[in-house]
């Protein structure tokens, strides 16, 4: 079965070589009956489609086609970001907060990914946690062991999800091999 975000990045590729307007809206429209989309992403398409239409309507095809585009390439990106793995974003989220210097950044980093990213309950709650911990850190200047912490929490999270993303039948398998 073919990725909700793979389906979508195809009827842009589509929608990119052709020159008709109508058509393209037409190749969007067979995507959102036949691909296995999520219900938030049928919604954004149907209201692109409306809004589309109504420029293609009014003469401003240019517009309605590159408003479409810039959709369909918005579309593809919430999904990818969807359709990761929890513990492969916070994989992510860790690596730029080693690399970036300015703690407060770091945090605002990793406030973004709790906001964007759809992590279980309890991830969320421990991030929240980690975040004022290491917040109050780099307020009274001890920005080492801010990020530190922030480090060390997101380790500990990855694993944490990493163990919870093994399917059942995959934690039996493994169990018997050891």
């Amino acid at each position: 079965e073919i990725k909700p975000s793979e389906a979508v990045r195809q009827v842009k590729e589509k929608v990119a070589q052709e020159l008709n307007v109508a058509r393209a809206l037409e190749q969007v429209k067979e995507v959102v009956k036949s691909a296995n989309l999520p219900t938030k992403a049928i919604e954004k398409l149907e209201k692109v489609i409306q809004e589309v239409t109504s420029l293609a309507q009014t003469g401003q095809s240019v517009q309605a086609k590159a408003q479409l585009t810039q959709a369909l390439n918005q579309l593809e990106q919430e999904l990818q970001v969807e359709e990761t793995k929890p513990s492969e974003v916070i994989r992510q989220v860790k690596e730029k907060v080693a690399q970036e210097p300015n703690v407060a950044r770091a945090l605002e980093q990793v406030k973004e990914v709790v906001k964007a990213v759809n992590l279980p309950a309890q991830a969320v709650e421990k991030l929240d946690k980690v975040i004022q911990g290491a917040t109050r850190l780099a307020q009274t200047g001890q920005n080492v062991q801010a990020k530190a912490q922030l480090t060390q929490a997101l380790s500990q999270l990855e694993q944490e999800l990493q163990v919870a993303e093994i399917k059942p039948s995959e934690a039996v398998r493994q169990v018997k091999e050891k």
